[in-house]
């Protein structure tokens, strides 16, 4: 975005002050506009701080790095610092004839009190990261001496905040997907196996846990506690060299689905940190990860004529382990 574009698009957010001072930007007064913003230092403040704000929440920047997990997200919390997850187990159903309660009696079996069995979970917020931007009047100064100097520099900054932002919390969610305490289906003679082979049993053993996991039972969860995941709940963790064994096509055909919609269910890990793990099976649920607050503060420092922005960043993660999970490992 040239400078006169990117000038006259900050200005229409800008406070009545700004728009006064400023005039509409054109090829003949950006020097002009130049001078006038570093002239006035509330004018300045103003417009570092959009660039650093609002410029960055309008999506202006041109290459982002996405988290990978982000689709486990579950939303954003903004009051309170916990959750709070129940889940209540199957009651046991009885013949019509028989009674409730041990008296075994009808008034009894309309007294007795049968609880199901409740088991209850607490996530507080865990994470709460901060980030800093600088930028000097001489580097924004700078960026009108170039047609695109302004819309480069914000992207360049910018950039490398939410860079680290995105890259912090996939590393977050890796580590907590590393941490589901899992069942676990072994494959005993995988390493005297070719490629073929590995392919083929490892293609079979996803493709029965996927049938089996859509079932109400308790063999896919390490809480004994009955439940089941629809097929789209499911995701399959891989490694690169995991997913160049899985035999995509067949997995569609057998699902009745779109080969697209099958491998938007693989997600890829750079690694395992058990190096047994060959491949992850969980329902999303699994992982419980929700934003709490981000907000931004920006100050001036008058000595080196710098202004600093920092960002801050709170979340709460957690793992649920109510839900099926199940790791596929080599022995």
């Amino acid at each position: 975005m040239n400078n006169i574009t990117f000038l006259n698009s900050l200005a229409k957010s800008m406070s009545a002050e700004y728009q006064e001072r400023i005039p509409t930007a054109t090829a003949e007064n950006i020097s002009e506009i130049a001078e006038l913003i570093n002239q006035y230092p509330t004018t300045r403040n103003e417009f570092i701080s959009a660039l650093t704000n609002k410029v960055a929440k309008s999506k202006v920047i041109q290459k982002v790095y996405n988290n990978r997990f982000k689709f486990l997200k579950k939303g954003s919390i903004p009051y309170g610092t916990s959750i709070e997850l129940i889940v209540a187990d199957i009651v046991k159903g009885k013949n019509f004839g028989e009674n409730f309660g041990s008296a075994n009696t009808e008034i009894g079996s309309l007294l007795a009190i049968e609880k199901p069995e409740v088991k209850v979970q607490y996530i507080e917020r865990n994470i709460q990261l901060k980030y800093k931007l600088s930028i000097s009047n001489l580097q924004l100064m700078g960026a009108f001496n170039s047609e695109n100097g302004l819309s480069n520099l914000v992207n360049a900054l910018i950039t490398s905040v939410v860079n680290s932002m995105e890259f912090d919390e996939e590393l977050l969610i890796n580590k907590a997907i590393n941490s589901i305490n899992s069942v676990q289906a072994k494959i005993t003679d995988w390493g005297t196996l070719d490629e073929e082979q590995q392919a083929k049993k490892l293609t079979k053993l996803v493709m029965v846990t996927l049938d089996k996991m859509q079932f109400l039972s308790t063999d896919y969860n390490t809480q004994n506690y009955h439940t089941f995941c629809k097929p789209d709940d499911v995701v399959i963790f891989v490694t690169p060299e995991t997913k160049a064994m899985l035999n995509v096509d067949l997995l569609a055909n057998t699902y009745n689905m779109e080969k697209a919609d099958i491998n938007a269910r693989i997600v890829l890990v750079k690694e395992f940190e058990d190096a047994k793990t060959i491949a992850k099976i969980i329902d999303k649920e699994c992982i419980q990860f929700f934003d709490n607050y981000q907000t931004t503060a920006t100050f001036e420092n008058a000595d080196n004529l710098t202004h600093h922005t920092f960002y801050h960043r709170g979340q709460t993660l957690g793992i649920c382990q109510f839900f099926n999970s199940l790791d596929i490992v080599s022995e």
